[in-house]
Protein backbone atom coordinates (compact mmCIF):
# COMPACT_ATOMS: atom_id res chain seq x y z
CA UNK A 1 0.00 0.00 0.00
CA UNK A 2 0.86 3.66 -0.28
CA UNK A 3 2.75 4.88 2.87
CA UNK A 4 -0.15 7.14 3.92
CA UNK A 5 -2.88 4.77 2.93
CA UNK A 6 -3.58 6.68 -0.29
CA UNK A 7 -3.83 4.82 -3.58
CA UNK A 8 -0.85 5.34 -5.88
CA UNK A 9 -1.30 7.81 -8.72
CA UNK A 10 -2.46 6.22 -11.94
CA UNK A 11 0.03 6.72 -14.72
CA UNK A 12 -1.79 7.96 -17.79
CA UNK A 13 -0.74 6.55 -21.18
CA UNK A 14 1.22 8.97 -23.33
CA UNK A 15 -0.10 7.73 -26.70
CA UNK A 16 3.29 8.36 -28.29
CA UNK A 17 2.19 6.90 -31.61
CA UNK A 18 -0.36 9.70 -31.94
CA UNK A 19 2.29 12.31 -31.17
CA UNK A 20 4.70 10.88 -33.74
CA UNK A 21 2.15 10.69 -36.55
CA UNK A 22 0.90 14.24 -35.92
CA UNK A 23 4.50 15.49 -35.88
CA UNK A 24 5.03 13.94 -39.33
CA UNK A 25 1.99 15.58 -40.95
CA UNK A 26 3.87 18.64 -42.30
CA UNK A 27 6.49 16.52 -44.11
CA UNK A 28 5.61 16.22 -47.79
CA UNK A 29 8.95 15.10 -49.24
CA UNK A 30 12.11 13.26 -48.26
CA UNK A 31 14.85 15.92 -47.94
CA UNK A 32 17.24 15.95 -50.89
CA UNK A 33 20.06 16.12 -48.39
CA UNK A 34 19.21 12.47 -47.73
CA UNK A 35 18.06 11.30 -51.17
CA UNK A 36 18.46 13.38 -54.33
CA UNK A 37 15.47 11.69 -55.99
CA UNK A 38 12.05 13.24 -55.44
CA UNK A 39 10.32 10.89 -53.01
CA UNK A 40 6.99 11.83 -51.45
CA UNK A 41 6.94 11.40 -47.67
CA UNK A 42 3.14 11.46 -47.73
CA UNK A 43 2.97 7.77 -48.68
CA UNK A 44 4.57 6.82 -45.36
CA UNK A 45 2.45 9.31 -43.43
CA UNK A 46 -0.75 7.97 -44.97
CA UNK A 47 0.22 4.41 -44.06
CA UNK A 48 0.95 5.46 -40.47
CA UNK A 49 -2.38 7.29 -40.22
CA UNK A 50 -4.20 4.15 -41.37
CA UNK A 51 -2.28 2.08 -38.82
CA UNK A 52 -3.20 4.60 -36.14
CA UNK A 53 -6.87 4.34 -37.12
CA UNK A 54 -6.73 0.57 -36.78
CA UNK A 55 -4.96 0.84 -33.44
CA UNK A 56 -7.64 3.12 -32.00
CA UNK A 57 -10.56 1.56 -33.87
CA UNK A 58 -11.82 4.84 -35.28
CA UNK A 59 -14.35 3.11 -37.55
CA UNK A 60 -16.66 2.51 -34.60
CA UNK A 61 -19.90 4.44 -34.95
CA UNK A 62 -21.75 5.90 -37.94
CA UNK A 63 -20.71 8.90 -40.02
CA UNK A 64 -22.14 12.16 -38.75
CA UNK A 65 -22.12 15.85 -39.60
CA UNK A 66 -18.75 16.90 -40.96
CA UNK A 67 -17.91 13.33 -41.90
CA UNK A 68 -20.98 12.99 -44.13
CA UNK A 69 -20.09 16.20 -45.98
CA UNK A 70 -16.47 15.07 -46.38
CA UNK A 71 -17.56 11.76 -47.87
CA UNK A 72 -20.05 13.55 -50.14
CA UNK A 73 -17.34 15.90 -51.42
CA UNK A 74 -14.90 13.03 -52.00
CA UNK A 75 -17.59 10.97 -53.74
CA UNK A 76 -18.49 13.82 -56.09
CA UNK A 77 -14.81 14.54 -56.82
CA UNK A 78 -14.05 10.92 -57.62
CA UNK A 79 -17.19 10.62 -59.74
CA UNK A 80 -16.18 13.73 -61.69
CA UNK A 81 -12.69 12.40 -62.30
CA UNK A 82 -13.61 8.81 -63.15
CA UNK A 83 -17.22 8.61 -64.32
CA UNK A 84 -18.16 12.00 -65.80
CA UNK A 85 -14.77 12.61 -67.45
CA UNK A 86 -15.33 10.10 -70.30
CA UNK A 87 -18.61 11.86 -71.13
CA UNK A 88 -16.55 15.00 -71.82
CA UNK A 89 -14.16 13.04 -74.00
CA UNK A 90 -11.43 13.36 -71.36
CA UNK A 91 -9.36 10.46 -69.98
CA UNK A 92 -10.08 9.37 -66.43
CA UNK A 93 -7.60 10.62 -63.84
CA UNK A 94 -7.09 7.65 -61.54
CA UNK A 95 -4.10 9.23 -59.78
CA UNK A 96 -6.05 12.37 -58.85
CA UNK A 97 -8.98 10.27 -57.63
CA UNK A 98 -6.64 8.24 -55.45
CA UNK A 99 -5.18 11.42 -53.96
CA UNK A 100 -8.66 12.62 -53.01
CA UNK A 101 -9.60 9.30 -51.44
CA UNK A 102 -6.35 9.06 -49.46
CA UNK A 103 -6.43 12.69 -48.25
CA UNK A 104 -10.08 12.65 -47.17
CA UNK A 105 -9.85 9.13 -45.76
CA UNK A 106 -6.79 9.96 -43.66
CA UNK A 107 -8.47 13.23 -42.69
CA UNK A 108 -11.46 11.37 -41.28
CA UNK A 109 -9.13 9.12 -39.28
CA UNK A 110 -7.26 11.99 -37.63
CA UNK A 111 -10.54 13.87 -37.04
CA UNK A 112 -11.85 11.02 -34.92
CA UNK A 113 -8.55 10.68 -33.12
CA UNK A 114 -8.39 14.39 -32.24
CA UNK A 115 -12.03 14.30 -31.13
CA UNK A 116 -11.19 11.88 -28.29
CA UNK A 117 -10.40 13.77 -25.08
CA UNK A 118 -7.82 11.27 -23.84
CA UNK A 119 -5.80 11.63 -27.05
CA UNK A 120 -5.83 15.42 -27.32
CA UNK A 121 -2.75 16.08 -25.15
CA UNK A 122 -0.78 13.72 -27.41
CA UNK A 123 -2.14 15.55 -30.47
CA UNK A 124 -1.01 18.91 -29.11
CA UNK A 125 2.43 17.53 -28.29
CA UNK A 126 2.62 16.29 -31.86
CA UNK A 127 1.64 19.72 -33.17
CA UNK A 128 4.37 21.27 -31.03
CA UNK A 129 6.92 18.88 -32.51
CA UNK A 130 5.57 19.59 -36.01
CA UNK A 131 6.01 23.32 -35.43
CA UNK A 132 9.61 22.75 -34.32
CA UNK A 133 10.36 20.66 -37.42
CA UNK A 134 8.84 23.28 -39.73
CA UNK A 135 10.80 26.12 -38.15
CA UNK A 136 14.03 24.12 -38.21
CA UNK A 137 13.61 23.38 -41.93
CA UNK A 138 12.90 27.05 -42.60
CA UNK A 139 15.94 28.22 -40.63
CA UNK A 140 18.16 25.75 -42.49
CA UNK A 141 16.93 26.92 -45.90
CA UNK A 142 17.56 30.55 -45.00
CA UNK A 143 21.03 29.69 -43.75
CA UNK A 144 22.33 27.66 -46.71
CA UNK A 145 21.16 30.02 -49.44
CA UNK A 146 19.60 29.65 -52.88
CA UNK A 147 22.63 28.22 -54.76
CA UNK A 148 22.96 25.37 -52.29
CA UNK A 149 19.25 24.52 -52.52
CA UNK A 150 19.34 24.52 -56.31
CA UNK A 151 22.43 22.33 -56.34
CA UNK A 152 20.58 19.78 -54.23
CA UNK A 153 17.79 19.52 -56.80
CA UNK A 154 15.11 21.67 -55.18
CA UNK A 155 13.88 22.86 -58.54
CA UNK A 156 10.64 23.46 -60.42
CA UNK A 157 8.16 22.05 -61.19
CA UNK A 158 8.16 20.14 -57.89
CA UNK A 159 9.48 23.10 -55.88
CA UNK A 160 8.51 26.73 -56.54
CA UNK A 161 10.23 29.12 -54.18
CA UNK A 162 12.94 31.14 -55.95
CA UNK A 163 12.13 34.43 -57.68
CA UNK A 164 13.08 35.91 -61.02
CA UNK A 165 15.19 38.50 -59.18
CA UNK A 166 17.48 35.79 -57.85
CA UNK A 167 16.15 35.74 -54.29
CA UNK A 168 14.03 33.07 -52.63
CA UNK A 169 11.56 32.43 -49.86
CA UNK A 170 11.77 29.46 -47.49
CA UNK A 171 9.44 26.61 -48.39
CA UNK A 172 10.10 24.53 -45.27
CA UNK A 173 8.60 21.05 -45.26
CA UNK A 174 6.34 21.70 -48.27
CA UNK A 175 7.04 22.63 -51.89
CA UNK A 176 5.72 26.20 -51.96
CA UNK A 177 6.34 29.17 -49.62
CA UNK A 178 2.65 30.15 -49.67
CA UNK A 179 1.30 26.69 -48.81
CA UNK A 180 4.05 26.37 -46.20
CA UNK A 181 3.06 29.74 -44.72
CA UNK A 182 -0.60 28.76 -44.45
CA UNK A 183 0.29 25.41 -42.90
CA UNK A 184 2.69 27.10 -40.47
CA UNK A 185 -0.05 29.55 -39.50
CA UNK A 186 -2.49 26.72 -38.78
CA UNK A 187 -0.08 24.68 -36.69
CA UNK A 188 1.36 27.67 -34.86
CA UNK A 189 -2.07 29.01 -33.90
CA UNK A 190 -3.20 25.61 -32.66
CA UNK A 191 -0.13 25.20 -30.45
CA UNK A 192 -0.29 28.73 -29.02
CA UNK A 193 -4.00 28.45 -28.19
CA UNK A 194 -4.02 24.83 -26.98
CA UNK A 195 -0.77 24.82 -24.99
CA UNK A 196 -0.31 26.44 -21.61
CA UNK A 197 2.25 28.67 -19.92
CA UNK A 198 5.79 28.66 -21.22
CA UNK A 199 5.04 26.34 -24.12
CA UNK A 200 2.45 28.78 -25.49
CA UNK A 201 4.85 31.71 -25.15
CA UNK A 202 7.73 29.90 -26.88
CA UNK A 203 5.43 28.76 -29.68
CA UNK A 204 4.10 32.30 -30.06
CA UNK A 205 7.54 33.91 -30.33
CA UNK A 206 9.10 31.25 -32.57
CA UNK A 207 6.01 30.80 -34.71
CA UNK A 208 5.63 34.55 -35.27
CA UNK A 209 9.25 34.86 -36.35
CA UNK A 210 8.94 31.91 -38.70
CA UNK A 211 5.74 33.26 -40.20
CA UNK A 212 7.30 36.67 -40.83
CA UNK A 213 10.27 35.07 -42.58
CA UNK A 214 8.03 33.21 -45.04
CA UNK A 215 7.03 36.61 -46.50
CA UNK A 216 3.58 35.11 -47.11
CA UNK A 217 1.01 37.88 -47.01
CA UNK A 218 -1.97 35.54 -47.12
CA UNK A 219 -0.70 33.70 -44.03
CA UNK A 220 -0.21 36.98 -42.17
CA UNK A 221 -3.75 38.05 -42.98
CA UNK A 222 -5.07 34.60 -42.04
CA UNK A 223 -3.42 34.77 -38.62
CA UNK A 224 -4.82 38.22 -37.88
CA UNK A 225 -8.37 37.14 -38.71
CA UNK A 226 -8.01 33.85 -36.83
CA UNK A 227 -6.66 35.59 -33.71
CA UNK A 228 -9.61 37.99 -33.76
CA UNK A 229 -12.03 35.04 -33.94
CA UNK A 230 -10.17 33.21 -31.17
CA UNK A 231 -10.34 36.28 -28.94
CA UNK A 232 -14.10 36.56 -29.46
CA UNK A 233 -14.54 32.90 -28.55
CA UNK A 234 -12.58 33.23 -25.31
CA UNK A 235 -14.61 33.66 -22.13
CA UNK A 236 -14.30 37.26 -20.93
CA UNK A 237 -12.56 36.13 -17.77
CA UNK A 238 -9.60 34.58 -19.60
CA UNK A 239 -9.18 36.95 -22.56
CA UNK A 240 -6.56 38.99 -20.71
CA UNK A 241 -4.55 35.90 -19.84
CA UNK A 242 -4.42 34.74 -23.44
CA UNK A 243 -3.50 38.23 -24.61
CA UNK A 244 -0.43 38.09 -22.36
CA UNK A 245 1.10 35.69 -24.89
CA UNK A 246 1.28 38.64 -27.28
CA UNK A 247 3.57 40.56 -24.90
CA UNK A 248 6.74 38.48 -25.45
CA UNK A 249 5.88 38.28 -29.15
CA UNK A 250 5.77 42.08 -29.29
CA UNK A 251 9.06 42.34 -27.38
CA UNK A 252 10.71 39.87 -29.75
CA UNK A 253 9.51 41.73 -32.84
CA UNK A 254 10.60 45.05 -31.32
CA UNK A 255 14.06 43.63 -30.68
CA UNK A 256 14.26 42.43 -34.28
CA UNK A 257 13.22 45.92 -35.38
CA UNK A 258 16.09 47.46 -33.42
CA UNK A 259 18.68 44.98 -34.65
CA UNK A 260 17.42 44.59 -38.22
CA UNK A 261 15.33 47.61 -39.27
CA UNK A 262 15.80 46.58 -42.90
CA UNK A 263 13.96 43.32 -42.22
CA UNK A 264 11.00 45.11 -40.65
CA UNK A 265 10.91 47.54 -43.56
CA UNK A 266 10.86 44.63 -46.00
CA UNK A 267 7.96 43.02 -44.14
CA UNK A 268 5.87 46.19 -43.93
CA UNK A 269 6.64 46.94 -47.57
CA UNK A 270 5.46 43.50 -48.65
CA UNK A 271 2.37 43.77 -46.47
CA UNK A 272 1.55 47.04 -48.21
CA UNK A 273 1.42 45.31 -51.60
CA UNK A 274 -1.75 43.38 -50.65
CA UNK A 275 -3.93 46.09 -52.22
CA UNK A 276 -1.39 47.13 -54.87
CA UNK A 277 -2.71 45.85 -58.20
CA UNK A 278 0.54 46.84 -59.90
CA UNK A 279 2.41 44.26 -57.81
CA UNK A 280 3.19 41.27 -60.04
CA UNK A 281 1.96 38.69 -57.56
CA UNK A 282 -1.31 40.55 -57.02
CA UNK A 283 -1.94 41.27 -60.71
CA UNK A 284 -1.28 37.65 -61.70
CA UNK A 285 -3.78 36.45 -59.11
CA UNK A 286 -6.42 38.90 -60.28
CA UNK A 287 -6.01 37.78 -63.88
CA UNK A 288 -6.14 34.11 -62.91
CA UNK A 289 -9.23 34.65 -60.76
CA UNK A 290 -11.10 36.51 -63.49
CA UNK A 291 -10.12 33.92 -66.09
CA UNK A 292 -11.16 31.00 -63.87
CA UNK A 293 -14.54 32.59 -63.20
CA UNK A 294 -15.03 33.07 -66.95
CA UNK A 295 -14.03 29.47 -67.64
CA UNK A 296 -16.29 28.13 -64.88
CA UNK A 297 -19.24 29.93 -66.45
CA UNK A 298 -18.85 27.59 -69.45
CA UNK A 299 -19.21 24.50 -67.23
CA UNK A 300 -20.94 25.77 -64.09
CA UNK A 301 -22.23 22.47 -62.72
CA UNK A 302 -19.55 19.83 -63.25
CA UNK A 303 -16.37 21.85 -63.83
CA UNK A 304 -13.44 20.66 -65.93
CA UNK A 305 -12.41 17.60 -63.92
CA UNK A 306 -9.18 16.03 -65.21
CA UNK A 307 -8.73 18.57 -68.03
CA UNK A 308 -5.21 20.02 -67.79
CA UNK A 309 -5.35 23.54 -66.37
CA UNK A 310 -2.64 24.83 -68.71
CA UNK A 311 -4.60 23.79 -71.79
CA UNK A 312 -8.15 24.46 -70.66
CA UNK A 313 -7.36 27.92 -69.28
CA UNK A 314 -5.15 29.23 -72.07
CA UNK A 315 -8.09 30.78 -74.00
CA UNK A 316 -9.04 32.70 -70.85
CA UNK A 317 -5.71 33.75 -69.27
CA UNK A 318 -3.12 33.21 -71.99
CA UNK A 319 0.38 32.29 -70.82
CA UNK A 320 -0.67 32.60 -67.15
CA UNK A 321 -2.26 29.18 -67.54
CA UNK A 322 1.25 27.78 -67.07
CA UNK A 323 0.90 28.45 -63.34
CA UNK A 324 -1.20 25.28 -63.25
CA UNK A 325 -3.81 26.48 -60.75
CA UNK A 326 -5.85 29.64 -60.01
CA UNK A 327 -4.06 30.58 -56.76
CA UNK A 328 -7.37 30.25 -54.88
CA UNK A 329 -8.68 27.02 -53.35
CA UNK A 330 -12.33 27.91 -53.85
CA UNK A 331 -11.80 28.66 -57.53
CA UNK A 332 -9.67 25.53 -57.79
CA UNK A 333 -12.64 23.51 -56.53
CA UNK A 334 -14.94 25.30 -59.01
CA UNK A 335 -12.54 24.53 -61.86
CA UNK A 336 -12.23 20.88 -60.90
CA UNK A 337 -15.72 19.98 -59.68
CA UNK A 338 -18.01 22.90 -60.60
CA UNK A 339 -20.51 24.59 -58.31
CA UNK A 340 -21.56 21.21 -56.90
CA UNK A 341 -18.04 20.73 -55.55
CA UNK A 342 -17.85 24.32 -54.30
CA UNK A 343 -21.12 24.05 -52.37
CA UNK A 344 -19.95 20.82 -50.73
CA UNK A 345 -16.52 22.28 -49.93
CA UNK A 346 -17.90 25.49 -48.38
CA UNK A 347 -20.50 23.46 -46.47
CA UNK A 348 -17.68 21.26 -45.13
CA UNK A 349 -15.70 24.25 -43.87
CA UNK A 350 -18.85 25.76 -42.40
CA UNK A 351 -19.70 22.53 -40.59
CA UNK A 352 -16.17 22.38 -39.16
CA UNK A 353 -16.59 25.89 -37.76
CA UNK A 354 -20.06 25.13 -36.40
CA UNK A 355 -18.53 22.27 -34.41
CA UNK A 356 -16.62 24.82 -32.35
CA UNK A 357 -19.26 27.56 -32.32
CA UNK A 358 -19.73 27.25 -28.60
CA UNK A 359 -20.12 24.86 -25.70
CA UNK A 360 -20.86 26.83 -22.50
CA UNK A 361 -20.66 23.73 -20.34
CA UNK A 362 -17.25 22.62 -21.55
CA UNK A 363 -14.27 22.26 -19.27
CA UNK A 364 -11.34 24.67 -19.54
CA UNK A 365 -9.26 22.06 -21.39
CA UNK A 366 -12.03 21.27 -23.86
CA UNK A 367 -12.51 25.01 -24.46
CA UNK A 368 -8.81 25.51 -25.21
CA UNK A 369 -8.78 22.70 -27.75
CA UNK A 370 -12.02 23.90 -29.32
CA UNK A 371 -10.80 27.47 -29.80
CA UNK A 372 -7.44 26.25 -31.10
CA UNK A 373 -9.16 24.09 -33.70
CA UNK A 374 -11.54 26.85 -34.80
CA UNK A 375 -8.72 29.40 -35.14
CA UNK A 376 -6.70 27.02 -37.31
CA UNK A 377 -9.73 26.31 -39.52
CA UNK A 378 -10.33 30.07 -39.92
CA UNK A 379 -6.66 30.54 -40.87
CA UNK A 380 -7.03 27.85 -43.52
CA UNK A 381 -10.26 29.33 -44.87
CA UNK A 382 -8.74 32.83 -45.18
CA UNK A 383 -5.35 31.71 -46.51
CA UNK A 384 -7.04 29.55 -49.13
CA UNK A 385 -8.51 32.66 -50.72
CA UNK A 386 -5.01 33.37 -52.07
CA UNK A 387 -3.52 29.95 -52.76
CA UNK A 388 -4.60 26.54 -54.07
CA UNK A 389 -4.35 24.04 -51.22
CA UNK A 390 -6.77 21.26 -52.20
CA UNK A 391 -4.05 19.12 -53.80
CA UNK A 392 -1.86 19.20 -50.66
CA UNK A 393 -2.31 15.99 -48.68
CA UNK A 394 -0.50 17.49 -45.70
CA UNK A 395 -2.61 20.61 -45.31
CA UNK A 396 -5.95 18.84 -45.95
CA UNK A 397 -5.26 16.15 -43.35
CA UNK A 398 -4.13 18.85 -40.90
CA UNK A 399 -7.40 20.69 -41.54
CA UNK A 400 -9.39 17.60 -40.52
CA UNK A 401 -7.17 17.23 -37.45
CA UNK A 402 -8.10 20.77 -36.40
CA UNK A 403 -11.78 19.94 -36.93
CA UNK A 404 -11.31 17.05 -34.52
CA UNK A 405 -9.95 19.43 -31.88
CA UNK A 406 -13.00 21.64 -32.40
CA UNK A 407 -15.45 18.82 -31.60
CA UNK A 408 -17.20 19.71 -28.30
CA UNK A 409 -16.79 17.23 -25.47
CA UNK A 410 -19.93 16.49 -23.46
CA UNK A 411 -19.54 17.17 -19.76
CA UNK A 412 -22.41 14.99 -18.58
CA UNK A 413 -21.66 11.37 -17.80
CA UNK A 414 -23.21 8.90 -20.28
CA UNK A 415 -26.34 7.12 -19.11
CA UNK A 416 -25.69 3.67 -17.66
CA UNK A 417 -26.66 1.19 -20.38
CA UNK A 418 -27.04 -1.67 -17.94
CA UNK A 419 -24.78 -4.44 -16.65
CA UNK A 420 -24.66 -6.45 -19.89
CA UNK A 421 -24.10 -3.68 -22.45
CA UNK A 422 -21.47 -1.04 -23.18
CA UNK A 423 -22.26 2.56 -24.01
CA UNK A 424 -21.48 3.21 -27.67
CA UNK A 425 -18.19 4.92 -28.29
CA UNK A 426 -17.10 4.96 -24.64
CA UNK A 427 -14.83 1.92 -24.52
CA UNK A 428 -11.09 2.26 -24.22
CA UNK A 429 -10.62 1.44 -27.88
CA UNK A 430 -13.89 2.84 -29.22
CA UNK A 431 -14.31 6.29 -30.70
CA UNK A 432 -17.15 8.66 -30.09
CA UNK A 433 -18.20 9.88 -33.54
CA UNK A 434 -18.18 13.66 -33.83
CA UNK A 435 -21.54 15.40 -33.98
Amino acid sequence: MHPRGEPPAVRRPRHRAVTVVVALLPLSYVPHEIVRTDIRFTFLTAALVVALGIRYRVTAGPLRGVEVLAVALATWAVSRLLLIAPLDGAPVDLAAAQRVIVAVGCGLVVLRIAARPELRPAVVRGLGAALAVMLAAEAYQLAVGLPALLSLGYEAPDFNYNTAEGSYRPFGTLESPVVFGIHLAMVGLAVVLAARGRAAVVAGVAGSAGLVLTQTRSAWLAVLVALAVALLLQPRAVRGTKLLVLVPVTWALSLVGLLRPDLIAAVTGRLGTITDTSDTSSSVRLDLWQGTVAAAARRPVEGYGPAEFGLAMRPFVGSLAEFGHPHDTYLQIVYLYGTVGLVLFVALLGAMLVLGAGDPGATADARRYRIAGVAAIVAYAVGSLFESTWVSFNIIVTLFLMAGLAVPVPTAAPRDPGPHRSAPGTGSAGARPPA
